[in-house]
């Protein structure tokens, strides 16, 4: 294969062109592992606004930027002169320089270079450390970057949404998260879970003409979700996700259970230390003693079971299933509650919409026999509930869809923050949500190209090579 060769003027001058275009490098110099680089201009400047090149100069003054490392890992100053055409057109500016912004401390290489790195995922304070910018410079590159790829969404093939919320910070503060479910990506986020808040996000499908192309909606038991879904979107119908409602049987309804059956077994443990043993036989008291064990070792055996009881029992090896047998028969009112478990799952697996109501009014009337037996009000308090949000349930095994992929992502938004440490900017945060949630099918990240940078100007490619002037 040939190799070409040039003089060492030619290379310079070919690299000078290159990478400053306008200038050559006039003086290099190396102090403290930092490369200094002088650069004069190469030709006469062109006016701004006509595009003509003009020999008169108004004034000059000395800009310093900070460029991409030649070598290795060194920092590369470079401070070249820009100078205030005066025009024949009238114009009296500063000449455009192509390779660095207006008021910019960096080259456009060295942009480039950043939102490279930012696309491989890197973090901005290991991009910062290594290319020896300030964080905040990286960040609003970063902002710029997410800007250009996630701010307008296109929502107009969006049918089936999830909506949920995820702590932002303590002390009870609260973000939105709206996800396409047929796609997995995030097309909203906002500050807040009241009506308020989120009422923005309707305002915003309305603006795009897309509340009549929206026919389902995941989401949780929160009275304001459902209410703003049936103003704003017509055609939608709610699905109440098997997740959440599993979550709440689990809380109000196994969870009571197993402390109402502690509190008798206790109540019992109790009235055995309570009774005096005097004038009992040793084999009395021995017993009583052996009572008390057994009593205590059923209140143990409490501790953590709402998750064997939760369970599916084809999940549970066989000492499980051992202890779960044992759980069932020592607590009647758990007994009562398990089989509602399996029914429940049932419901979320039935496609026939009668079908579906008829399982529910089934675990309904097991819910109400509990109660009236057991004397149980959070069974009754579940019952009611189940008739409440019967249609969304009923829709949920129709469709097929569920907030679970929202759950899911829901741990990727928690690891994002935990991994900044928290963002005092939400617009950044909800940008770098959709960044990290683009989506399967098509994700914005596939429309840049290699070599290409976003700009506070726009968009900018390093790849074509320059023409000689």
């Amino acid at each position: 294969m040939p190799i070409l060769t040039c003089s060492s003027e030619t290379s310079k001058s070919v690299i000078d062109r290159l990478r400053y275009r306008g200038f050559c490098i006039d003086t290099a110099r190396i102090e403290n592992e930092t490369l200094f680089l002088e650069l004069t201009p190469s030709g006469a400047p062109v006016c701004p606004k006509c595009g003509q090149r003009s020999p008169k100069v108004h004034d000059v003054s000395y800009r310093q930027v900070k460029d991409v490392p030649l070598i290795s890992t060194e920092q590369v100053i470079v401070r070249f002169p820009v100078r205030r055409v005066r025009c024949s057109c009238g114009c009296c500016a500063r000449e455009v320089i192509e390779w660095v912004e207006p008021n910019s401390r960096i080259t456009k290489a060295m942009v480039c270079l950043v939102q490279n790195m930012l696309r491989m995922k890197l973090p901005v304070s290991e991009i910062s450390a290594e290319l020896g910018l300030h964080w905040d410079t990286v960040k609003n590159y970063d902002k710029l970057l997410l800007t250009h790829l996630f701010d307008e969404i296109d929502i107009s093939g969006v049918r089936h949404i999830a909506i949920d919320e995820f702590a932002l910070e303590k002390k009870h503060k609260y973000a939105t998260v709206v996800m396409d479910l047929e796609t997995s990506r995030v097309i909203w986020v906002s500050r807040g879970k009241s009506q308020n808040s989120f009422s923005p996000f309707f305002e915003w499908v309305k603006s795009k003409a897309v509340q009549d192309k929206i026919l389902t909606v995941s989401c949780d038991m929160n009275a304001a979700y459902p209410r703003m879904v049936k103003e704003h979107l017509p055609k939608a119908v709610i699905l109440y996700d098997f997740f959440h409602v599993m979550k709440k049987f689990n809380e109000e309804v196994v969870v009571e259970g197993k402390r109402r059956c502690v509190s008798l077994l206790r109540d019992s443990l109790r009235s055995i230390k309570s009774a005096k043993n005097q004038g009992l036989s040793p084999e009395k008291i021995l017993e009583r003693q052996k009572e008390a064990g057994v009593l205590r070792g059923k209140i143990t055996s409490l501790t953590g079971s709402q998750w064997l009881i939760m369970k599916p029992i084809q999940q549970l090896s066989e000492k499980r299933h051992l202890l779960l047998d044992k759980l069932l028969e020592d607590n009647e009112l758990l007994a009562a509650v398990y089989p509602l478990v399996d029914l429940l799952r049932k419901i979320w697996q039935c496609k026939d919409p009668k079908s579906c109501d008829e399982l529910i009014e089934l675990a309904r009337k097991l819910l109400f026999a509990i109660n009236n037996k057991h004397g149980f009000a959070p069974a009754k308090t579940f019952a009611t509930m189940l008739k409440r949000r019967k249609a969304g349930i009923i829709c949920a095994g129709k469709y097929g869809y569920s907030s679970g992929q929202l759950e899911g992502a829901n741990n990727k938004i928690k690891v994002l923050k935990r991994t900044a440490y928290g963002y005092r900017d939400f617009e950044y945060f909800s940008l770098k949500i959709k960044g990290v949630l683009p989506g399967k099918r098509f994700s914005p990240w596939d429309t840049m190209k290699r070599g290409y940078a976003v700009l506070k100007s726009g968009l900018w490619n390093t790849l074509p090579f320059p023409r000689n002037t």
